[in-house]
């Protein structure tokens, strides 16, 4: 074969090859879904954005100072918002490093497991609480007393507080089948839209049905005794 159109075949293979391009548009779009179905990176990145502002300048050397700082109050905040371990800062510091040479915050970043435990116990948690508010309690006017109805009438009280129905994690209500059936209820339309919903009935209610299933192996002589006691105190 001829020297030129061995150089020939070569070109013509590398002209084949498909040659892997990220366009900027294309990286935007790929971002755009990750944070679509990512939610809870998306909260952590712009919580964190805001760490800039809370550093005191006073007490900083210098803006490259102030940036090592919430370099090091963000990677402890990834560390307690997904649950890592403690042991993973160290190889998170260390990997930066090597990731962004060309980094000077990088470089100077400093932070093992016991500064990362510190900062979560003795900073962040001082700022981020653990603990149920209660935002409002509405009352509502509903003519039918539906699962439909009744899960429409919710989701227009989420609405008005900015609440998407698929963001709702928790449920609690009675044990009514209308609340809580499997089949047709508010639990199910919920479940609809979040299928990883944590629902719990009425616990009072369950307790009392747990104790009137324990008392059925006593007399009902006795039974009628507890219950004349209790009315004649109430």
């Amino acid at each position: 074969m001829d020297t030129s159109d061995s150089e020939d075949l070569s070109d013509s293979n590398e002209e084949t090859e498909p040659t892997p391009s990220t366009s900027k548009e294309d990286m935007e779009v790929e971002v755009s879904e990750s944070e679509e179905w990512n939610s809870a990176s998306t909260m952590f990145i712009e919580a964190s954005s805001s760490f800039s502002v809370v550093v005191n300048p006073s007490v900083s050397k210098d803006q490259e100072h102030i940036d090592v700082v919430c370099a090091n109050l963000r990677s402890a905040l990834l560390v307690a918002e997904h649950n890592l371990s403690f042991n993973v800062i160290d190889h998170i510091t260390k990997i930066n490093k090597v990731n962004f040479k060309d980094s000077k915050v990088a470089e100077s970043l400093q932070l093992s497991r016991t500064k990362c435990t510190m900062i979560i116990q003795n900073v962040l948690a001082d700022v981020i609480t653990n603990q149920t508010q209660v935002l409002g309690l509405k009352e509502l006017d509903c003519d039918h007393g539906t699962a439909k109805g009744l899960y429409a009438l919710l989701k227009q009280s989420l609405t008005e507080f900015n609440i998407e129905a698929k963001n709702v994690v928790g449920y609690c209500a009675d044990n009514a089948s209308v609340m809580m059936g499997s089949k047709e209820s508010v639990k199910q339309y919920l479940l609809n839209s979040n299928p990883h919903l944590i629902s719990n009935g009425c616990i009072c209610h369950t307790i009392h049905l747990v104790a009137v299933s324990a008392a059925a192996c006593l007399p009902e002589k006795l039974e009628n005794l507890l219950q004349n006691i209790s009315t004649y105190f109430s």
